[in-house]
């Protein structure tokens, strides 16, 4: 598949507990299109951050297990690739943007050692030279006199300019693929609508794709290309921004989507928020984990998970009453 940069297939993410084996991602497959914008939207705990970990090395094990049929990248299986070579492509060839900024730098140290060290780790460049790419990233992520800057630490900068750093950071090989986990989480709505932009005009300049990591499906709507709902580990619907925001099919979804403020919105029209919480991965009902939060929940819902069918291509839905 020609236009499909990442294919996963049936991934797997486990950890193991005094209650059970806790499944924070029980099966879950989606494929990234070439240069374009897989969402991955759900409440915190759904799975979405926990997805890229165990695809990216980044879970332990032990006492974590990553297992699944599959994540072919540019030819390779990132589930059976050794470690050292999946080390190689993190930061080269997939980047990621974690998110707080403000954990995810060093404190120790400054702006310019924290970029350098990147380009000197995987491409072999050079201090002086690596130091003037560093300068020229952070140009073009908008961070105001660069050569002033990039000799301060990350404390000396806002929460919306050290995100920029972060961009910056994870751009600078020019990844194939940029993960890019809650990048707005913490900013206000305007350095939101900033750094949103940025992310795409910096993907058209170089042609990579992005995967998004959201609990917001308003931060959706002018960013992706086609969207993946996670509840309780599991994609639950898949499909484009037109189709996921015009015709809604799961319960859930709708339920995302009726608690984003809209601004076409009737002046009275209020919030509806999705009752209750969502269930502990270590203890899931039988059938839908949705059901007891499901206003269309029926008696099927209790017996066994939902069959996915398919509504069209690439148009998916795990859903009884769908």
């Amino acid at each position: 598949m020609d236009d499909v940069l990442l294919s996963v297939r049936n991934l797997h993410v486990h950890y193991p507990g005094d209650d059970g084996v806790s499944k924070a991602v029980d099966g879950v497959s989606f494929d990234v299109p070439r240069g374009g914008t897989l969402a991955i939207v759900g409440e915190s705990g759904s799975g979405k951050s926990q997805t890229m970990y165990g695809l990216l090395g980044l879970v332990p094990q032990p006492p974590g297990r990553v297992f699944g049929d599959g994540a072919i990248f540019e030819g390779e299986d990132l589930l059976a690739m050794p470690e050292k070579r999946r080390r190689a492509l993190r930061g080269d060839r997939i980047a990621m943007i974690f998110q707080d900024s403000m954990t995810a730098l060093n404190p120790f140290l400054t702006v310019e050692r924290q970029l350098t060290e990147v380009l000197e780790a995987h491409r072999g460049v050079a201090r002086k030279a690596a130091r003037a790419e560093a300068l020229e990233m952070l140009r073009r992520v908008g961070i105001p006199d660069p050569e002033g800057r990039i000799d301060q630490y990350p404390h000396q900068f806002s929460g919306g300019m050290r995100q920029r750093v972060m961009i910056a950071m994870a751009l600078l090989c020019r990844p194939a693929l940029l993960v890019a986990d809650e990048p707005t989480t913490a900013l206000d709505v305007t350095i939101q609508a900033q750094i949103l932009e940025l992310l795409k005009t910096l993907q058209r300049q170089l042609g990579s794709s992005t995967i998004l990591i959201t609990h917001d499906l308003g931060v959706v709507a002018g960013t992706a290309d086609r969207v993946a709902v996670m509840y309780a580990g599991r994609v639950v619907e898949r499909g484009t921004v037109h189709e996921i925001f015009e015709a809604p099919r799961h319960p859930y979804t709708r339920g995302l989507l009726a608690s984003v403020p809209r601004l076409d919105a009737q002046q009275k029209e209020q919030l509806v928020p999705i009752p209750g919480q969502p269930p502990d991965p270590s203890r899931l009902p039988s059938g839908c984990p949705f059901r007891a939060r499901c206003p269309a929940a029926r008696a099927r819902c209790a017996e066994a998970y939902p069959e996915t069918t398919r509504l069209g291509p690439g148009r998916e839905v795990s859903c009884w009453a769908a």
